[in-house]
């Protein structure tokens, strides 16, 4: 179990942003009218992203970044519910019914609690890029301005999509927790705030489809556990399945392991196309609050409020332009606006997200057109539209960022391998199918027009379905060239596109048979619906105990903590106290050994984000699109720990503006002919504990 300290941080961080939550509430209302539950999920996932947006573009316009920041948004995002209370008394009435919140938010805090108790079995931001991304978030935590300051290359700023980490370090800085902590902290936050957003997702369509509260809360609880903590249909193939044949002589035998459900394609049988296809339960099993995963919560809100659009609620250009009633047209713009700063974060914190709820909008606004009776190219042509409005605003809005990012893209290349069939459907096909088996269940009588409510219940889960055929099947054609080479050529593209149809399919197929279930009457029928729901959408859930499950009882006996930074070695935990403590001021650096990347070095600058000369090497060869951004720095810092005279040191120094050089057990290990007495000369030595030392400079 987590320690007492570790409950504590984390009792302060939910109270925290349940305030946060309340605070966002009426505004989630009157952007999402109907019920509660649906708003209080977008509060869930908008609350602390549009805090961050507003802070950002106070910075922006040259406000203080941090505390001054943080409060004067919290205060305008308060003023911005407040007017939304005040001018709509359909939200003050919808707000009115706090069981129905109640219940949504013990989904929440049960999928928080659960992953937090995970995450804290291995709490180190050590591993993967968990290294990168505590960097990140530690330069936006302690930066006085924006953009904020490249920890792992000093002088410059950061160059990657940094919008998920602004909003690690401000719900950080709002919780009280140092950065760490709130890392491991907003990891739970934001799994649940996106399993929140999904179930209210699908419990939007199984209700519009005439299902029962029960029928519909039942499917959203057991849809969101599934997408959230499960895996795809490879560990039920591979896990259960192959096992149980090997068993009766059936089948070789095969020894899986969870990451064989996110490395398969290229992979497993091997070939010269390696591809990446992870989802949501494979990030919380290895811990990595990566950019794709920062943003779920966002990507979750736009497929809510898109949904909505699907099942009639007009969004934007097209309530105005047909002439709704003054509250309906207040409401739909609200909606769209919302939509815009969706996208706007998105396109900082993961800009593939943007294309692909572009994709998904411009879909279900073409079936309320088709609904309406408008033909196929018109109603095209006005999503398209819509979506291109959108898409100007958002990037406009984050213009910002863009001014000082340099994309690191090579641009789009054909694919030169492709997928076989049976391999996308051992990763996708089961959603899928179930999806289309449920559709076929509910289609209507030849010659005979469906309920309003199943036909909106359909078309939300076919656009669903055509959304995630379209982005599972672009880097079947194309990808979009980056560092790596042909045999990884595709893996990046692969991995973020399909990473959010994990999210699409299983909303669309347990609203999908939910809204079977609730037509068909028991009997043969409904117990087969009943069947096809378990084995082909819930069946993923073994994954949790395939990748968990053996010695789960053991982690849950045993002591465990939320700390981050337990695995610095002898020396460098104090170090690093040291440097926060004592922080150079603004244009001063420090000095420690680099390292390739995903290994031990430049851990002091990771975990405190004062800047070093150079960090990761291949991280910032793929940032900088450029071998020689990292390399010319790595020899000098080799050179000066080790060969570089007394002079030239001083004049690298003060080059650099040099406060602080690093002389710790990576340092020996990196630079074997390390001159530790010649660097201590030059300055004062000012800490030492165990391996570590660290000289003072006057640069």
């Amino acid at each position: 179990m987590i320690d007492a300290a570790g409950w504590a941080a984390a009792g302060q961080f939910y109270l925290a942003m349940l305030l946060l939550a309340l605070a966002a509430l009426p505004l989630a209302a009157f952007v999402r009218p109907g019920h509660p539950a649906a708003a209080w999920a977008l509060a869930r996932c908008m609350a602390m992203p549009l805090v961050t947006l507003a802070a950002f573009l106070l910075a922006a316009a040259g406000a203080p970044w941090g505390g001054p920041a943080l409060i004067a948004a919290l205060a305008l995002l308060a003023a911005a519910s407040g007017v939304a209370a005040w001018r709509s008394p359909r939200v003050r009435r919808s707000l009115r019914r706090p069981a129905r919140l109640l219940r949504g938010e013990m989904l929440y805090l049960a999928l928080f609690l659960i992953v937090l108790t995970i995450r804290a079995w291995d709490a180190d931001l050590f591993g993967l890029e968990k290294f990168m991304n505590i960097a990140f978030v530690n330069s936006l935590y302690h930066a006085p301005s924006l953009p904020p300051a490249d920890p792992w290359l000093a002088g410059q700023t950061i160059n990657y999509y940094y919008f998920g980490h602004a909003t690690v370090a401000l719900a950080s800085l709002f919780t009280g927790q140092p950065p760490d902590i709130g890392t491991n902290l907003m990891f739970g936050h934001v799994f649940a705030a996106a399993g929140l957003a999904c179930a209210m997702a699908i419990a939007a369509i199984a209700r519009r489809a005439g299902a029962s509260q029960r029928l519909a809360r039942g499917m959203a609880a057991l849809g969101a556990a599934t997408l959230i903590l499960g895996g795809n249909f490879h560990a039920v193939i591979y896990g259960v399945v192959r096992p149980l044949l090997a068993s009766w002589g059936l089948a070789e035998p095969y020894d899986y392991y969870f990451t064989h459900s996110s490395r398969f394609i290229g992979h497993r049988p091997e070939t010269a196309d390696k591809t990446i296809t992870e989802f949501p339960g494979y990030s919380i099993a290895v811990g990595d609050l990566h950019a794709h995963v920062m943003n779920l919560p966002v990507a979750a809100a736009l497929l809510l409020l898109i949904g909505a659009v699907a099942l009639g609620r007009r969004a934007g250009w097209v309530a105005v332009a047909q002439g709704a009633g003054p509250v309906r047209r207040r409401q739909a713009l609200a909606s769209g606006a919302a939509m815009i700063l969706l996208l706007a974060i998105s396109a900082m914190a993961n800009s593939w997200d943007v294309p692909i709820y572009l994709t998904l909008m411009g879909l279900a606004l073409m079936a309320v057109s088709r609904a309406r009776g408008i033909a196929l190219v018109p109603a095209a042509l006005e999503a398209g539209a819509i979506a291109a409005a959108f898409l100007v605003a958002a990037v406009a809005l984050s213009l910002p960022f863009w001014l000082h990012f340099t994309p690191f893209s090579q641009g789009l290349r054909w694919t030169i391998y492709g997928s076989t069939g049976w391999q996308l459907f051992a990763l996708y096909g089961n959603h899928a199918a179930a999806a289309l088996i449920a559709l076929v269940v509910t289609a209507p009588r030849p010659f005979a027009a469906p309920p309003l409510g199943i036909a909106r219940a359909r078309a939300g889960v076919i656009v669903l379905l055509i959304a995630s055929a379209i982005i599972l099947a672009v880097p079947e054609f194309v990808y979009v060239k980056d560092l790596y080479g042909d045999d990884n050529a595709r893996a990046n593209t692969m991995f973020k596109l399909s990473y959010q149809a994990y999210l699409m399919l299983p909303v669309a197929a347990f609203a999908a048979c939910a809204a079977a279930l609730a037509m068909l009457r028991p009997g043969l029928a409904r117990l087969g619906m009943w069947t096809v729901t378990i084995l082909l959408c819930a069946s993923p859930l073994v994954f949790v105990v395939l990748t968990h499950g053996r010695d789960i009882f053991i982690k849950l006996s045993e002591p465990h903590h939320l700390d981050g930074y337990r695995f610095l070695k002898d020396g460098d935990r104090e170090a690093a106290l040291f440097l926060e403590a004592h922080r150079p001021p603004p244009g001063e650096i420090m000095l420690e050994a680099s390292g390739d990347s995903f290994t031990y070095g430049a851990r002091l600058s990771a975990t405190t984000g004062i800047p070093t000369i150079v960090g990761w090497h291949a991280h910032e060869w793929l940032w900088r699109d450029s071998q020689q951004a990292w390399q010319s720095r790595a020899d000098a810092v080799s050179e000066f720990y080790q060969t570089m005279s007394a002079e030239r040191r001083r004049a690298f120094i003060r080059a650099w503006r040099i406060r602080y050089v690093v002389l710790g057990a990576f340092e020996r290990e990196r630079y074997p002919a390390l001159d530790a007495a010649g660097i201590a000369a030059l300055g004062q030595v000012v800490f030492q504990a165990g391996a570590v030392s660290i000289v003072e400079m006057q640069p």
